[in-house]
């Protein structure tokens, strides 16, 4: 069972998606949690950098993180996706 877990992290599509799946967060309480809806809350696992700086707080405090290792987050994938150009 824990090896599926680590090959669903393996194969996120990003950062963030790989966050929500080790905290155990659904697309559905991401959305919740940031208050939009289930669509809107795809659309910023799959574009985390659309996400808004009031959205990325309500996440650090829900995962127990500072705002700005959110933002390390997402930034990994915007210097890695840099770096594939």
């Amino acid at each position: 069972m824990a090896s599926r877990s680590f090959d669903k992290i393996r194969d996120s599509r990003n950062e963030l998606e790989a966050l929500l799946r080790i905290k155990g967060i659904s697309k559905a309480n991401f959305g919740r949690i940031l208050d939009v809806c289930e669509a809107t809350a795809e659309r910023y696992i799959r574009e985390p950098q659309r996400l808004r700086y009031s959205h990325m707080k309500l996440l650090g405090k829900f995962c127990n993180l500072e705002v700005k290792e959110v933002i390390d987050v997402i930034e990994y994938d915007l210097t890695d996706q840099q770096d594939e150009h």
